[in-house]
This record gives C-alpha cells, sequence and structure tokens, in this order.
C-alpha cells in the first residue's frame, strides 16, 4: 500500500522541465538523465505528491487500471531509488 509513502530529491539532483521532457543532474555521478513525457510527469508529480495522489493522476491521464499505475509508479520510483535520483522520506 502506497497511500502514505513520499520521496524526495536529493540535494545533489538538479533537475529542469523542458517542453514535455524532463532532464535530471546527478552532480555526485556526473551524470544527465532525459526522461520521456510519461517519465517527466511521473517525475514532476512525484517532486510534489504523495505515491497516491501519483497514482490517482496516472490513471486520471492515461488508460489504465489502478493496479498497473501503482506498478509502474513502484517500479519508476525504485529505480531512480536505485540511481540514487530519488529518496525515501
Amino acid at each position: 500500500m502506497v497511500e502514505q509513502e513520499k520521496v524526495t530529491i536529493p540535494r545533489h539532483v538538479a533537475y529542469r522541465q523542458l517542453n514535455d521532457k524532463v532532464v535530471i543532474v546527478q552532480s555526485r555521478e556526473e551524470r544527465i538523465l532525459t526522461l520521456n513525457e510519461t517519465g517527466s510527469q511521473l517525475w514532476m508529480l512525484l517532486a510534489d505528491c504523495e505515491m497516491s495522489a501519483v497514482i490517482d493522476a496516472m490513471v486520471a491521464t492515461y488508460d489504465v487500471e489502478p493496479e498497473q499505475a501503482e506498478e509502474d509508479v513502484k517500479d519508476f520510483v525504485a529505480t531512480m531509488k536505485a540511481r540514487g535520483l530519488l529518496e525515501q522520506i
């Protein structure tokens, strides 16, 4: 269950939204990552919302069942955590 889960962007990570994409700069690793439109939407929502709100937004935006949206959001968050781009609060 994800209702109260929230993540944060660490201080060593900077990002900028450019049109429908987000460019992420990770200063520690000297890496730059560009997210596609869906990843960018997830990133921007995760910066401000609890994961339950992100899942609700994905269900409202895309033709996807809540269970699938939850799995996709969890996978995205896990990948970003593994890369050091998000941290659990």
